[in-house]
């Protein structure tokens, strides 16, 4: 017959109390064994937290995920690796922002340290360029930002990034507003600054991101307008006319009566003549050194060698 005690219960076992148990390596003899010589004994809870924040008090398991995270285990040795394929930022955030709203540095460091940014707008140039997307939906204050990596689980779709299609290229708009992101280049004055390509188009898509801190396109140039590049490697847009025939080094455009300069034409021998050929076409034959022009379907001399 079995003999049923009744004992008060411990809830929290300390390492120095005492189990009972069945040898089963020495006949089954009855033997005592402290708590703490227990597999895993002595050992306390295992408290999971996300950046200081705790997420369970006694958690029995930790799961890795992400794209081209792995973990392996050797014996009671766990190695998980985690590719460096991305660069995340705290920032502190002056506007309300949805995920991968395109950020620019908006004003002076936090006293935490981290950078003040807001919503980018193309249309104005202290609003760019953008530095990195919104790694999630945020109120104002602190974020993060998406500076280089994959931004998943995004809406790539025309109904928040028009024009986006897969593989597309995407830029900064000029709305000035959340969601700021297009699949069409940017035209007229507004500045171009592609910031990441769609990898998956949808609801829940993803975008290959790379915020390189700079507009990496030439502004568009508007009609009868040319570039004129200075000394520091800068360019400035000058407007011609027909009559315009020089840009000078100031990047004044110069007409043939103001200008002292001279213009060099094409030059190359009589057989590297252009084939085929149309009216109105000017070069320099350095075979008989004379200046001939294509005129009425033939070459013809218009200045002689003296």
């Amino acid at each position: 017959m079995a003999i049923i005690y009744s004992y008060p219960t411990k809830t929290t076992p300390n390492n120095d109390d005492l189990l009972l148990i069945s040898d089963s390596q020495d006949g089954n003899s009855t033997k005592k064994i402290k708590i703490s010589s227990l597999p895993g004994g002595g050992a306390s809870a295992l408290v999971i937290e996300n950046e200081g924040v705790q997420v369970a008090a006694a958690a029995d398991k930790i799961n890795f995920t992400g794209v081209g995270v792995t973990a392996s285990a050797v014996g009671n040795d766990v190695t998980v690796n985690i590719p460096d394929a991305y660069v995340i930022e705290d920032v502190q955030l002056a506007s309300a922002v949805s995920k991968g709203t395109a950020l620019y540095i908006s004003g002076p460091a936090h006293g935490s340290g981290r950078p003040t940014v807001d919503i980018a707008d193309a249309t104005d140039s202290t609003k760019m360029p953008v530095v990195g997307l919104a790694l999630e939906n945020y109120s104002s204050g602190q974020g993060k930002m998406l500076v280089t990596g994959v931004l998943d689980d995004v809406d790539t779709s025309n109904s928040n990034i028009p024009g986006g299609v897969l593989g597309n290229v995407i830029y900064v708009d000029n709305s000035g507003v959340d969601n700021n992101l297009t699949g069409t280049k940017p035209t007229g004055t507004d500045l171009i600054q592609n910031v990441g390509i769609i990898t998956k188009s949808g609801g829940n898509g993803s975008i290959q991101v790379a915020c390189i801190g700079r507009t990496n396109d030439l502004p568009n140039l508007a009609a009868n307008n040319v570039w004129s590049g200075s000394a520091t490697g800068e360019v400035t847009p000058v407007t011609v006319s027909k009559l315009d025939v020089l840009v000078g080094a100031s990047g004044t455009v110069l007409t043939s009566s103001e200008s002292t300069a001279a213009i060099q034409l094409p030059a190359g021998t009589t057989g590297d003549r252009p084939s085929p050929a149309v009216n109105g076409l000017i070069r320099y034959n350095i075979t008989n050194s004379n200046l001939e022009a294509y005129v009425n379907g033939g070459w013809e001399v218009i200045a002689l060698a003296p």
